[in-house]
């Protein structure tokens, strides 16, 4: 399909667009837009853009991103209603770093992002303080493992990654935000804090932070927002797993009993509870160590360790270890990974792991209320906390934050069992869609979409990503309406099939193929594929 502004042709119709760039998240809506007893107007939707980004490991990610903005430019005639950017990963937002210039040239008018990156919520405070002292610790373990580079080279560039994630690339270099736990300086600067120098002077750019239980309305539409998450309670945002919520890495065997079934699987989530339980208490010890250690000179001096089974006048320095032939032999000159003297540094990357999941759970989730009750989910990367804190809003919490009355005020499990698109969590993950309290509640027949490059994932990064079982699961649920990037999904089914039940779309132009060190990775996709429902 040519490119071209994106209009609608019902009055009641909605369009979602989905840029197939990769492994990223960028969604282009288009909906009726309404005034006071004034007729829609199709040629005029209100456009909504959510989220604009590629995993920073994609081959040719510049230009894929490029080409969704300019792609975006034609299809709202340079002017966007309604930016929404969900959480700070770089497959979100990524695009807007890349494609900077062009999207220079499109107008926004206004801005939702999460409670989380309100400077001034108190939550957000706490939040922010906690990532600080794990920012300060992992450089602190940087300069520990510059010392020992000769010795454990691999401990250093494991430690480079860890700091990666922890940070946010801005022009090819690593430098810490502004705003710890925020969405990167660039891209809130950029479109929220000096819009007339970006934009048309009289067009004011409106910047709003949404939390639980608020409910918006979409600029210029009837069309209702609710915010379901992302969750305010530390216990919420903290919690990636439920072992009775999350999808199977295999169906159970049918023969097993399920008393056997849920007895290994309530074993495994007491294991994973007693994991997380322990983070914090690991994230202390290391910090000690690391002070510890930075206060001492490690080639000179044994170094006084509290924690140490044997008093400092029973153990041998460091720099004579070294000298000595029997430990140089025997260790120093061993296999990096064979010796002990560097590896409680390694803890640090499982605590910026953790620290990136609970960043996934911080996304903004919404629930688009169209005026005939039918429900687009659009999920961000929420995992099981986030998920779950969706119950835990009541009827009577929903309100607007400018006030006005809130006509309805549906249940969490009511507004999934309306969903009729969702946009699936985490690009397919294992624990971005829960199963009894979220995918089940849902009806049959829904279109799922899901922005994830078919093989990249699993061939290049080693992610079990789209989750094999929540992808049958999906299917199941859909009947087949699964919405992937590429011509066939990993289900199955081919695009054409797909055409034949659901009004789909795709664009003309295409992403190049994804090249590899010289060897095609994955063949060309379309630059876009869309919906109208």
């Amino acid at each position: 399909m040519e490119e071209k502004k994106l209009i609608l042709r019902k009055p009641d119709e909605v369009v979602v667009r989905m840029y197939g760039q990769g492994f990223g998240d960028c969604f282009l809506l288009a909906f009726p837009r309404k005034k006071d007893g004034q007729k829609v107007d199709l040629e005029n939707p209100s456009y909504v853009v959510i989220d604009s980004g590629v995993f920073y490991k994609t081959p040719g990610e510049r230009a894929r991103m490029q080409a969704v903005a300019k792609s975006i430019h034609v299809a709202t005639e340079g002017t966007i209603d309604l930016l929404i950017a969900t959480h700070e990963h770089q497959d979100h937002l990524s695009g807007f770093q890349y494609a900077k210039e062009d999207w220079k040239k499109i107008e926004v008018r206004r801005i939702w992002l999460a409670w989380t990156e309100d400077e001034k919520h108190p939550a957000t405070q706490q939040y922010d303080h906690e990532k600080e002292a794990l920012q300060l610790q992992v450089d602190m373990a940087l300069k520990v493992a510059h010392r020992y580079r000769e010795q454990d080279p691999t401990l250093a560039r494991e430690l480079q990654q860890v700091r990666a994630l922890t940070e946010f690339a801005v022009g090819g270099k690593i430098r810490p935000p502004r705003r710890l736990s925020k969405l990167p300086d660039l891209v809130l600067d950029d479109f929220a804090k000096d819009p007339g120098k970006r934009f048309n002077p009289n067009v004011k750019t409106e910047r709003d932070f949404c939390e639980p239980g608020q409910v918006r309305t979409v600029p210029g539409t009837a069309v209702d927002a609710y915010v379901l998450g992302p969750p305010t309670a530390e216990a919420r945002l903290v919690q990636d797993f439920d072992a009775g919520e999350v999808y199977p890495e295999e169906e159970p065997n049918k023969e097993a009993s399920n008393a056997e079934h849920q007895a290994a699987l309530a074993a495994l989530a007491k294991r994973l509870e007693l994991a997380a339980a322990s983070d914090r208490a690991e994230r202390e010890s290391i910090a000690a160590a690391l002070r510890r250690r930075l206060s001492a000179d490690a080639d000179s001096e044994p170094m006084m360790d509290a924690g140490a089974p044997f008093r400092g006048t029973m153990s041998l320095p460091y720099a004579a270890a070294r000298q000595h032939p029997f430990f140089r032999n025997r260790y120093f000159e061993g296999r990096s990974d064979r010796q002990v003297e560097t590896d409680w540094l390694r803890g640090f990357g499982r605590l910026a792991l953790q620290v990136d999941r609970v960043i996934n759970n911080t996304s903004l989730v919404l629930a688009f209320r169209l005026p005939d009750q039918r429900v687009l989910l659009f999920a961000a990367d929420a995992q099981v906390g986030n998920w779950l804190s969706w119950h835990e809003i009541q009827p009577r919490d929903w309100r607007r934050p400018e006030g006005g009355q809130v006509e309805h005020r549906p249940t969490a499990a009511e507004l999934l069992a309306r969903t009729v698109v969702y946009k699936v969590g985490h690009h397919g993950s294992h624990n971005a869609t829960l199963k009894a309290r979220g995918l089940e509640m849902m009806p049959d027949g829904l279109i799922a979409f899901i922005p994830t490059s078919r093989v990249f994932p699993q061939n290049q990064q080693h992610w079990d990503i789209p989750f094999p079982t929540l992808i049958e699961a999906l299917e199941r649920k859909s009947g087949g309406r699964l919405v992937f990037p590429h011509e066939r999904s990993i289900a199955g089914s081919t695009n054409t099939e797909f055409e034949e039940m659901v009004k789909s779309e795709s664009a003309d132009e295409k992403f190049p193929p994804m090249q590899l060190r010289g060897k095609t990775i994955e063949e060309a996709v379309p630059l876009w594929r869309q919906v109208r429902i």
